[in-house]
């Protein structure tokens, strides 16, 4: 278009807000061709700021203080032509009229990513550190997986040898020894343990102290900063055979002691009560989190209707807190073939053929044994079964609970 003292000016424009439209006043249209841009702006473009009469009074200072040469004119488009819907179709909406002007759009969003950088480089600095950690041992780490299908170990050459590592894996019965006892350990640990955190939570949420409540948490939250060496030597402890509290007590009513460490009927049931003890903690915290968020008209509601404690609870707070139970879930499951540090405290040669699990049988066969190889082929086929694990999962939650996180 051409420039005049009453037209709007040749060029591209940048619009500086979206405001909502309404079908302009005849007056507004008039004065749309009354008001000539002021110079460009300090980055090169014409600011305009398009809206009705009511509109501009409002965002007129407020468009100032992001330039000091925002031009304010009114754009001249029909009468029958009005704006209702969301952002997206609010923009679609300023474009069609903009277009109609014969001017050029351009959102000053999408100006150039290293300005963006530029203003945001001190939150990406802060980032950064935790983004380095993630790329050299999370990311970095996947290229090693590539040993699997070499004899890398302690020899002096390395030579590819295909699948022969999973050949041998799957006819190794110690394998497949340890795979049972991972799953059953695993299934022992989900079963059991995931239900207490949902029901402590339960339990402190209806405490009407508030410092009881937090008295509470501290205590069961405390034993999840432990690590699983400090909490196998207080179970050690606990369960001696000669000074441990419970064959104390034990023998005080009469009965002999228990080797519970290295008895095989008994160290699984070990190690799921001291998960449990250890792990309940941290899941009751987000779940008292969560109930939190509960509308507490709602049980008022639930209590008029003569609805008790119990039927609240199933017809209330447990659907308010579903995403975050499937969300739990799942991240139990992605680590559930994982278990490594709790069993390799815990255990001895006397407990293996219960106790031994694929991470262990993975360290003995690859550090102890100097087989690198063969172990990334363990820990290579753990990977692949926990990601099935978890896709499995969020599958059948997605369409039998109609809930999803991935």
């Amino acid at each position: 278009m051409t420039g005049s003292k009453d037209r709007l000016n040749e060029g591209t424009f940048v619009c500086t807000d979206f405001v909502m439209l309404n079908a302009p006043s005849q007056q507004g249209i008039a004065d749309a061709q009354k008001h000539p841009l002021s110079p460009s702006g300090s980055d090169g473009h014409q600011h305009i700021l398009v809206g009705t009469r009511e509109h501009q009074t409002g965002l007129q200072n407020k468009n100032v203080k992001k330039t000091n040469n925002s031009a304010r004119i009114r754009l001249e488009y029909p009468a029958g032509l009005f704006y209702s819907g969301d952002d997206t179709n609010k923009r679609w909406f300023l474009h069609k009229i903009l277009q109609r002007a014969g001017v050029s759009l351009t959102n000053p969003r999408k100006g150039s990513i290293r300005k963006k950088i530029w203003k945001q480089r001190w939150l990406l600095l802060m980032l950064l550190p935790g983004l380095i950690w993630f790329i050299v041992f999370k990311y970095a780490t996947y290229a090693g997986l590539a040993l699997s299908f070499t004899n890398y170990g302690f020899r002096k050459t390395v030579s590819f040898v295909g699948l022969r590592n999973f050949e041998r894996l799957f006819r190794s019965a110690s394998f497949w020894n340890a795979f049972r006892n991972t799953l059953l350990i695993s299934l022992y640990n989900i079963v059991f343990y995931f239900p207490f955190p949902i029901l402590i939570a339960l339990l402190i949420n209806e405490l009407r102290s508030v410092h009881s409540k937090r008295l509470v948490q501290f205590l069961i939250y405390i034993p999840y900063f432990f690590s699983w060496v400090v909490v196998g030597s207080i179970f050690v402890n606990l369960l001696s055979p000669s000074s441990g509290i419970v064959n104390q007590i034990l023998k005080s009513l009469g009965m002999q002691s228990i080797y519970f460490m290295s008895d095989i009927r008994w160290f699984r049931k070990v190690l799921i009560v001291s998960y449990i003890w250890k792990q309940m903690g941290y899941g009751a915290v987000i779940y008292v989190a969560t109930l939190s968020t509960v509308d507490p008209q709602l049980y008022e509601a639930a209590e008029i209707d003569g609805c008790g404690k119990f039927r609240q609870v199933l017809s209330i707070t447990l659907p308010t807190i579903r995403p975050t139970i499937i969300t739990m879930l799942l991240l139990n499951l992605s680590h559930v073939l994982m278990i490594f540090d709790q069993i390799m405290v815990m255990y001895n040669a006397s407990v293996y053929s219960v106790s031994d699990v694929l991470q262990t049988y993975s360290y003995r066969e690859g550090i102890l044994t100097g087989n690198l190889g063969f172990g990334t082929a363990v820990s290579l086929f753990v990977g692949i079964v926990s990601l099935c694990l978890v896709l499995g999962t969020n599958w059948i939650s997605k369409h039998f609970l109609e809930d999803s996180i991935l």
